[in-house]
């Protein structure tokens, strides 16, 4: 009997039934054709799970179903459709609502209909009442959970929506950020006829808690220094415009400039930032230095700050070491200065502590990516000889590269800064000659 009244299914036309949403009745939606309303759907009742009340069917077409795909409520459509193409769209407008579909179609399209209407459920049209009736039920069971998950689902977008605007936010605050602080960099550096200086400058994220600057103080003088303020990210950054505009290497007088040693420039700095200090003091390191450019002679100042390294050709290399604890700690803190005079042939390398872990042990822990290695000073060591061979821009490229190429590049530890100071090799030649 089944199969005969299945065998008559064949003359439905293109109709689908919903229920009246006005009617309450079980929170369920079945959708059929007029002719298995009295032929099919009484024995699809009749085989209905006795533990569920049966829902009841109402009429609308496919056109009336594409016409509503935004006011549509329902937890299950039945549809018979010969024209496949108006199967396709209703079965992509039931999608778009997020209500499930059962299709009944012919069996040799049941392979096809199955790839084209991904999520919906494809029954053969000579499928028997009782399994139509326990497919209909399953769904409407299945729906309740599913528009739970699905109410959760768009209270959780809306979340996301906000949290995503929210980091945009950050996003574009944090670039404007590394914007400002750009400008507190030498756009330029200094170009001499005796001496050359290079700078590599790698944050850490968008801001760095590292500074430093490169000036011409007067005619014979240039002045620099490189500082690092404890910790990272912002609260580092907002410190560093601090230190720039704090760190005086010259005092506008009446008559033209009081020139700064570094050390005097450090003990004014540091008292500017322990008077600054508020409930949450934070300290800094620093080296500060000054390059007469008749002599070559430097005098450089340190405050806490790794010691500087002066290499020379016959592979020495010198720690610059003077004494000076952390900027901000002690406001009676004196910083002494240590001169020198620049070899024909030497490199001067002043640098942060982001480059103890630049280069890792080369093993792939996590861990060991934060581990302090003293791999940088061969890397300066390289760097130098690269300088005397190649020159200083080919030599700082190659550091560069070295950075950029080792293990953890892309989630440094820490902010890298370094300040390279040599003199020019044909400065070095015009002087022996004459």
């Amino acid at each position: 009997m089944y199969r005969r009244l299945a065998m008559d299914r064949k003359a439905w036309g293109r109709e689908v039934f919903v229920r009246d949403p006005s009617v309450s009745i079980v929170p369920g939606l079945v959708v059929v054709s007029e002719h298995a309303e009295s032929s099919l759907w009484p024995l699809v009742e009749r085989a209905w799970p006795g533990w569920s009340e049966t829902p009841a069917p109402k009429q609308i077409d496919i056109g009336m179903l594409l016409a509503q795909r935004e006011t549509l409520r329902a937890r299950c459509v039945l549809i018979d459709c010969r024209d496949q193409l108006e199967l396709f769209q209703a079965v992509d407008a039931l999608r778009d609502m997020g209500i499930p579909a059962l299709l009944l179609v012919e069996p040799a399209l049941m392979e096809k209909t199955r790839r084209a209407c991904p999520g919906a459920i494809a029954m053969p049209l000579d499928a028997d009442p009782p399994t139509i009736a326990s497919a209909i039920h399953a769904i409407i069971e299945r729906q309740s959970a599913f528009d739970t998950v699905q109410r959760e689902l768009d209270v959780s977008r809306r979340f996301q929506g906000g949290l995503r605007g929210e980091m945009d936010k950050l996003h574009e605050e944090l670039q404007l950020a590394a914007s400002v602080q750009q400008e507190l960099l030498p756009r330029t550096l200094p170009e001499l006829d005796c001496a050359e200086f290079g700078v590599i400058f790698h944050p850490a994220g968008y801001v760095s808690g590292d500074i430093y600057d490169v000036q011409k103080l007067d005619e014979h003088t240039i002045g620099f220094f490189l500082a690092d303020a404890v910790g990272h990210g912002v609260p580092a950054a907002l410190m560093t415009m601090v230190i720039a505009r704090g760190m005086q290497l010259r005092l506008p007088t009446q008559s033209g400039f009081e020139m700064y040693t570094p050390g005097e420039a450090l003990e004014t700095l540091n008292r500017e930032l322990v008077r600054r200090h508020m409930r949450s003091p934070r300290f800094a390191t620093a080296v500060v230095g000054t390059l007469d450019t008749r002599t070559r002679e430097v005098t450089l100042a340190g405050a806490g700050h790794p010691p500087a390294l002066l290499y020379s050709p016959d592979g020495t290399v010198e720690r610059i070491d003077s004494a000076g604890g952390l900027l901000g700690v002690f406001e009676e803190d004196t910083f002494d200065d240590v001169t020198f005079t620049l070899g024909e042939e030497q490199t001067l390398v002043m640098y942060s502590d982001g480059f103890e872990t630049a280069f890792p042990s080369g093993s792939e822990a996590t861990f060991d990516h934060k581990l302090v290695t003293r791999a940088y000073v061969e890397r300066f060591e390289q760097l130098a000889r690269t300088r005397e061979s190649e020159g200083l821009e080919a030599a700082m490229d190659a550091m560069r590269n070295d950075l950029n190429g080792a293990s953890g590049s892309l989630h440094q530890v820490d902010d890298i800064t370094a300040i390279v100071l040599g003199p020019k090799p044909f400065a070095v030649e015009v002087q022996r000659a004459a």
